[in-house]
């Protein structure tokens, strides 16, 4: 096993409150694959406005690919990286030559703009495959949890973070639910800057919980 998590975590992550997002209500591939593009590299909180006012005018690939690109633009604009416009569209267009959101990783990989964590998401959320989509929530849990860090000279591109996830998550429970529960843990606890340390329920288990309290006392 490349990393092991304290057990405990799932019984923290089985009990926390999770964040309602509209997408999180869906198991279409395609809204879900809109999503998580709108959702790359920005604050979850800004995206639902756009995600309904996008989703509302143009619902499928069909009309998405017929959508004027300066009003798209205008639109995914007000979250900033303004060239997910064009990779949205692209998309579209893809997806419908090939009949749907391919249902393999290695399909979804092949999309315009989808790299292994969109692929993975779409994987988990529209597909049910049993993962834990890596991004650098995950790797931040991971290496304060346990110390693990790659040796790779770009950390994020290591396939050994989502192997030791995908060995520690449970074969039980709604992998979704495990997902989220992850995304929003990290986000309202150990994120990136001020994590709330000295309040976590995992700070006895926790290589940088364990020396935030040593330093404190």
């Amino acid at each position: 096993m490349t990393f092991q998590l304290p057990k405990v975590l799932w019984s923290v992550l089985s009990e926390w409150k999770l964040r309602d997002f509209p997408w999180r209500n869906t198991r279409d591939p395609w809204v879900i694959l809109v999503a998580e593009t709108l959702l790359q590299q920005t604050n979850a909180s800004a995206v639902p406005d756009v995600f309904a006012q996008l989703l509302g005018q143009w619902p499928t690939p069909k009309t998405l690919v017929n959508a004027p690109s300066g009003e798209l633009r205008a639109l995914i604009g007000r979250l900033g990286l303004q060239y997910r416009a064009d990779r949205l569209q692209q998309m579209a267009v893809d997806v419908i030559q090939l009949g749907g959101v391919p249902r393999t990783r290695e399909g979804r990989l092949a999309l315009k703009g989808v790299g292994p964590y969109i692929a993975d998401a779409v994987g988990v959320y529209a597909f049910g495959e049993h993962v834990v989509p890596v991004d650098s929530n995950i790797i931040r849990l991971t290496s304060r949890l346990t110390g693990w860090h790659s040796s790779k000279a770009r950390p994020h591109t290591d396939v050994k973070w989502g192997k030791g996830w995908n060995e520690n998550l449970p074969q039980t429970g709604d992998v979704c639910q495990w997902n989220w529960a992850l995304l929003d843990f990290s986000s309202a606890v150990c994120r990136a800057r001020s994590p709330l340390c000295r309040e976590c329920p995992m700070k006895m288990y926790c290589i940088r919980g364990e020396k935030s309290q040593s330093t404190s006392d």
